[in-house]
């Protein structure tokens, strides 16, 4: 089969959702060698313009894109499965080759795509907006590595399927009702089915917007605007690997608050800007080496009330059954590693108030 398929002002709504979870303007397919029966699927461009998704998790943590769960029901098709994989006597084997396709793809382009998230996980709940994405990717061919069957694809896309399908994916984040000012992110690489590489970046996050995420780990309120930048390094296999390299990242006006602090109060903690440099995160051996870390302007106003408790200390949320101090480490998993080369602090400013001797001391 040969030819070109196209599906306009679509929408797909899953389940008993009123509204639909996906919509896009178009979607088109250009078919260029396509053979049901002998497995084999070869597609020149598919490109998908306007799509929009709205992907809701409530508070259960379940996604309204999927569908419900019923207890039992995964048991009983599992024990379905594991009936039917069990073949009776005088019942042939399945053909390995005849079960195998072949598919590839010359070009694949998302255009103005928008996903809003809403999270009932969170108090508040979260709701933010990816918007104006757009992604181009290919040549693909899946198997990843498979060889080059007659007729098929050959030369340039053959070694980009061999060494994983580059891609290109870049867009806007932020919250619904502040798009205009949102970060901007990208990601461009190659990744298979067994190995990665990929330029990260992102900047502009405001980390106010993420402040439903942040409150599960901290009472205080944050805010400071991040970027960063660094390339993702993933393996499989007898040798696997899982790292961060030239990591980069600048932390700019930093305003920590105390849970419950008067508004238009100092913050706790501020810092005019946090840069680290030449960082390199192995997530494998767990360990950590940043090359240079600079604070600008740190300002840093501790306190301890009468009951001798330190403002600082009641930032992180404390975990039920948590013992006094760090837990300690599973027995044989290594401890996490930190290494820093250079650091250096400028125009810092300490202020500290103790309201527990008599008189107070400032």
């Amino acid at each position: 089969v040969t030819g070109r398929a196209s599906l306009s002002e679509a929408a797909f709504a899953p389940g008993q959702r009123a509204e639909p979870a996906l919509t896009w303007k178009r979607l088109g397919v250009e078919l260029k060698d396509v053979q049901p029966l002998a497995g084999r699927v070869a597609l020149g461009l598919v490109r998908v313009e306007g799509a929009t998704a709205l992907v809701r998790r409530d508070a259960r943590g379940h996604l309204d894109v999927l569908p419900e769960s019923p207890a039992g029901t995964a048991q009983a098709a599992s024990s379905a499965s594991a009936g039917a994989a069990e073949p009776g006597p005088g019942t042939p084997a399945p053909s390995a080759a005849a079960m195998a396709w072949q598919v590839t793809v010359d070009q694949v382009e998302l255009a103005d795509l928008r996903l809003d998230w809403q999270d009932a996980t969170t108090s508040p709940a979260a709701a933010l907006r990816l918007d104006g994405v757009t992604m181009s990717a290919g040549p693909v061919r899946w198997p990843f590595g498979a060889p080059v069957t007659p007729g098929g694809p050959a030369g340039a896309a053959s070694a980009a399927a061999q060494a994983g399908a580059p891609f290109d994916i870049r867009g806007r984040l932020a919250p619904a009702q502040t798009a205009a000012s949102a970060a901007t992110f990208s990601a461009s690489g190659q990744a298979s089915d067994r190995a990665a590489s990929v330029a990260l970046a992102l900047d502009g996050l405001e980390l106010r917007w993420l402040a439903p995420y942040l409150a599960q780990a901290l009472t205080a309120k944050v805010d400071a605007r991040l970027g960063t930048a660094a390339r993702l390094e993933w393996a499989a296999g007898d040798a696997p690997r899982l790292a961060l390299s030239g990591v980069s990242a600048r932390l700019d006006g930093l305003r920590v608050h105390d849970a419950g602090a008067a508004p238009r109060t100092r913050p706790t903690l501020a810092l005019a800007s946090a840069t680290v440099a030449d960082a390199q995160v192995d997530l494998v051996s767990r360990s950590v080496a940043v090359g240079s870390l600079r604070i600008e302007r740190p300002v840093l106003r501790a306190t301890r009330d009468a009951q001798g408790q330190v403002n600082l200390l009641g930032w992180l949320r404390g975990e039920p059954g948590a013992a006094d101090g760090a837990a300690a480490s599973p027995d044989g998993v290594k401890p996490w590693q930190l290494r820093l080369a250079d650091a250096q602090l400028s125009g810092g400013d300490l202020g500290w108030v103790d309201d527990r001797p008599t008189p107070a001391a400032r």
